[in-house]
């Protein structure tokens, strides 16, 4: 699995009079990568009963793959890009 990942973030705060004030805000972009390679389901392969023309027999593979089938790949891929913003004010009445 692979995962890239750019993260900006930043805040500030004001102090004006009795008020403390905050704002800030952060961007996250996270690219995600993940491959399932071959037969990734499983391989079941069963001797057949009956003789091929080969001299050394053959068998037979499940609806899942045979192990004569070429492999097939399986690619997850997601980039989600989250935004969060915040303000928050602090505020005294008196100073204690």
């Amino acid at each position: 699995m692979t995962q890239d990942r750019v993260t900006i973030a930043d805040s500030v705060s004001w102090l004006i009079g009795k008020h403390t004030l905050k704002a800030g805000g952060e961007y996250n972009d996270t690219e995600i990568e993940q491959i399932f390679k071959g037969n990734w389901r499983g391989v079941f392969i069963f001797p057949t009963s009956r003789r091929s023309s080969t001299a050394s027999g053959s068998s037979t593979g499940s609806s899942a793959g045979s192990r004569d089938s070429p492999p097939t790949r399986r690619i997850f891929e997601l980039r989600p890009a989250e935004l969060a913003l915040f303000a928050q004010d602090q505020w005294f009445l008196s100073p204690t």
